[in-house]
C-alpha cells in the first residue's frame, strides 16, 4: 500500500472515531494529496470551520475532477451555506460521473427544491425513490413537491398512501400538514380543514394552527364559525394585527356594520393597530374619521409616512383638494423615495387642474420605480389633460388593447358548452357574501385565491388557451426600449394572480388598474343578454377613464361575449358599465409578469 493512501486511511479511521485532532495531524503530513484535502475538508465541517472546508473541498475537486464523492461532499457544504445554484451544478456533475450515485439524486432534488424549481425537484425525488422505494421521508417530500409543482392531486395520492400505513404520531402530523396544504392548493377548503383539525389534535401546542383554522373556516364559507374563531383569538391576543384585519374584512363582507371595527376599540392603541383601523375607515369612505386616526398616529408616535399619506388621501377623498395637495407636497419632500406619495400627489394635482405639476409628480414616481403601474396610469392621465396627444404614446388604446375570441378546448363542440361547464364549476368557488372592502367590484362576488393554481381540469384547459393568446399578444408587440410596456417584452411570463368575478343586477367594476401586473385581462364566461345592445353598452368594459373625476371619458369600449378574452397593459384604467339584468356577468381575470 502506498504511504499516502495508508495515511489517508488511518486519518479516516480517526475521523470516524471522532478524534479530529489525530486525523488532522496525520493529514498534515500530506498537505497536497487530493484525498487528504477531501478528508481535511470534512474535518473542518465537523469543526464548524465552513469557509476553510469549502476551500479545501474545492481544491480537492480541482485536483481530481472525476472523483464523484469529493464533489458530492463539496456540493453538500455549498447547499448548507445556501449556495444552491453551485450545489446543483456539483450534483449534476456527480451524476454525470456516476449515474448510480443515489444520494446525489436526492441532493439534486433538494437543490431544485431550494431554488423553487419544483418540476425538476419532483423528477429527481422520483428517480431517487425508484432506487430507494422504502424511503418514507423522501416520499413525503415528493408529495409536498408535487403540490408545489401544481399537481396537488398527485401529491394527495402519495401522502394519503403513507398515512394509511402509519401509526407514528409525529409522522401522521407531518402528513396531515402536507395534506392540508395540498387540499388548500386544490381550493378544497373543507377537506383541508379536516386534515388541519386532525393535525391540531396531534400537535395541540403548535403555534399558528388556530389562526390557520380560522382562515380555512372563512375560505370554506363557514362564516359564523370563522367569526367566533377570530373573536376567541382576539380575546387571547388583543394586539394581533393580522387577526383584527381578517376579522374586520369578514365583518365588512357579511354586512355586519354594527360590529365592523369595534375590535380595535378593545385593543391596545399601538401604532400598527391605529394605522390599520385608519386604513379601514379610509377604504370605507369614512374620510374624516380616518383623518383623525391618522393624525392620532403622528401625535402619539411622531412623523410616519403611512399616516401622512393617509391624511392626504382622506382630504382628497373628502374633496378638500387644496389641503390634500399641501399635505402631499410636504410629504413628497420628506419622503422623496416614496412612489405612493408621488403617485397620490400626481392624482391630487390632476384633480386640482394643475396637469403640468401632476406630470412632474408622476415622473418623480417613475424615477424611483420605472415600472410603477399607478405612476404610469397617472402620467397618461395627466398628459391627456394637457391635450398634447403624448398620452397616446403610453396607452395607445387601439394597439395595446387586444381582443381574442378563444377556440373551444378539446372535447367541447363550442365555447357555449365549455363556458356552461366552467360557470357551474366557478359558481361553487364564489362566496355567498359581499365583496372584500378593497376590491373593484360593486354588486357581486370575487374569488380569493389564485384560480390557475387550482388542480381543476376545466381551469387547466382555459389556462392553456389563455397562455397561447398571451404568447401571441407578446410576440406581436413591437420592440421599443423607451416604452414602459414594450421595454419589458419577454417571451416567458408567469401568472402573478388569477381570480373570478361575478356581477349581479346593477353590478359594475369601478375604474381601476392592476398595480402588480404587466399585462392584465378579462375573459368572459357568462354575459347578460342586455350586453348585446350596441347603443346602451350595458356591462361593457371601458378603457381610459380614470378612477377620479377630471372630466375624461372612456377612450375605448368593448362588448363582452362568452369566450372572449381581452388583454391590455396593467397600468391602463379600466372599469365596466353597470347593467340591469336578472342574469349574472361572470369573468376570469389574471395578471402576468415577464420572467
Amino acid at each position: 500500500m502506498k504511504p499516502d493512501i495508508a495515511l489517508v486511511e488511518k486519518a479516516f479511521a480517526q475521523y470516524q472515531n471522532g478524534d479530529l485532532a489525530a486525523a488532522e495531524s496525520l493529514l498534515s503530513q500530506i498537505p497536497h494529496n487530493p484525498s487528504a484535502l477531501h478528508l481535511l475538508g470534512l474535518v473542518r465541517v465537523r469543526q464548524g470551520r465552513i469557509p476553510e472546508a469549502l476551500e479545501l473541498l474545492s481544491s480537492s475537486v480541482a485536483a481530481q475532477p472525476r472523483e464523484a464523492q469529493a464533489r458530492f461532499n463539496y456540493g453538500k457544504v455549498l447547499a448548507a451555506v445556501g449556495r444552491h445554484s453551485e450545489a446543483k451544478s456539483c450534483f449534476q456533475t456527480v451524476l454525470a460521473i456516476d449515474s448510480q450515485h443515489v444520494e446525489a439524486l436526492l441532493a439534486l432534488g433538494r437543490s431544485h427544491h431550494a431554488l423553487g424549481e419544483f418540476d425538476q425537484a419532483v423528477e429527481y425525488y422520483e428517480r431517487f425513490l425508484q432506487k430507494e422505494p422504502t424511503n418514507t421521508s423522501a416520499k413525503i417530500v415528493l408529495g409536498n413537491m408535487l403540490v408545489a409543482a401544481g399537481r396537488p392531486g398527485d401529491g394527495i395520492a402519495v401522502l394519503t398512501a403513507i398515512l394509511e400505513h402509519t401509526a407514528d404520531r409525529r409522522l401522521s402530523a407531518e402528513l396531515h400538514r402536507g395534506l392540508t396544504a395540498a387540499y388548500r392548493k386544490r381550493l378544497d377548503y373543507r377537506s383541508a380543514l379536516k386534515h388541519l383539525e386532525k393535525l391540531m389534535n396531534l400537535e395541540p401546542s403548535c403555534e399558528g394552527l388556530v389562526q390557520e383554522r380560522a382562515v380555512l373556516l372563512e375560505s370554506a364559507y363557514f362564516f359564523e364559525e370563522a367569526k367566533a374563531a377570530y373573536e376567541q383569538m382576539l380575546e387571547r391576543e388583543p394586539a394581533e394585527s393580522r387577526v383584527h384585519r381578517r376579522y374586520n374584512d369578514l365583518l365588512y363582507r357579511l354586512g355586519d356594520r354594527d360590529n365592523f371595527l369595534v375590535s380595535y376599540g378593545r385593543a391596545p392603541r399601538t401604532k400598527e393597530l391605529l394605522l390599520d383601523k385608519a386604513q379601514f375607515l379610509l377604504s370605507a369612505d369614512a374620510w374624516e374619521e380616518a383623518r383623525t386616526n391618522f393624525e392620532t398616529v403622528i401625535t402619539r408616535y411622531g412623523e410616519d409616512k403611512a399616516a401622512r399619506l393617509g391624511i392626504g388621501l382622506a382630504l382628497l377623498k373628502g374633496h378638500k383638494i387644496n389641503e390634500a395637495v399641501s399635505v402631499l407636497e410636504m410629504a413628497s419632500q420628506t419622503y422623496p423615495d416614496s412612489v405612493d406619495v408621488h403617485c397620490n400627489l400626481a392624482g391630487a394635482l390632476a384633480e386640482l387642474g394643475d396637469a403640468p405639476k401632476a406630470i412632474e409628480a408622476a415622473n418623480r414616481a417613475l424615477e424611483v420605480d420605472p415600472f410603477s403601474q399607478p405612476a404610469l396610469a397617472l402620467l397618461g392621465t395627466s398628459l391627456r389633460l394637457v391635450k398634447e396627444g403624448r398620452d397616446e404614446f403610453i396607452n395607445n388604446y387601439d394597439e395595446f388593447v387586444r381582443v381574442f375570441d378563444l377556440e373551444p378546448p378539446t372535447g367541447f363542440p363550442d365555447m357555449v358548452t365549455f363556458n356552461a361547464a366552467l360557470a357551474s364549476e366557478l359558481s361553487r368557488m364564489h362566496p355567498n357574501s359581499g365583496p372584500y372592502l378593497r376590491q373593484s367590484l360593486r354588486g357581486g362576488t370575487q374569488t380569493s385565491d389564485n384560480l390557475f393554481d387550482c388542480d381543476n381540469s376545466l381551469l387547466a384547459q382555459l389556462r392553456a388557451r389563455i397562455e397561447n393568446a398571451v404568447r401571441q399578444y407578446i410576440s406581436e408587440l413591437r420592440e421599443d426600449d423607451d416604452h414602459p410596456l414594450l421595454c419589458r417584452r419577454r417571451a416567458e411570463f408567469m401568472f402573478s394572480g388569477s381570480w373570478s368575478s361575478r356581477l349581479h343586477d346593477r353590478g359594475f367594476h369601478i375604474n381601476h388598474l392592476h398595480p402588480g401586473g404587466w399585462i392584465s385581462s378579462c375573459y368572459y364566461v357568462e354575459v347578460p343578454e342586455v350586453a348585446s345592445d350596441l347603443t346602451a353598452q350595458q356591462g361593457w368594459i371601458k378603457f381610459g377613464e380614470p378612477s377620479f373625476d377630471v372630466g375624461l371619458k372612456a377612450r375605448r369600449m368593448i362588448q363582452p361575449l362568452p369566450g372572449r378574452l381581452i388583454l391590455f397593459p396593467s397600468y391602463m384604467w379600466h372599469g365596466t358599465v353597470p347593467f340591469h339584468d336578472s342574469s349574472s356577468r361572470m369573468t376570469v381575470a389574471f395578471d402576468v409578469v415577464p420572467i
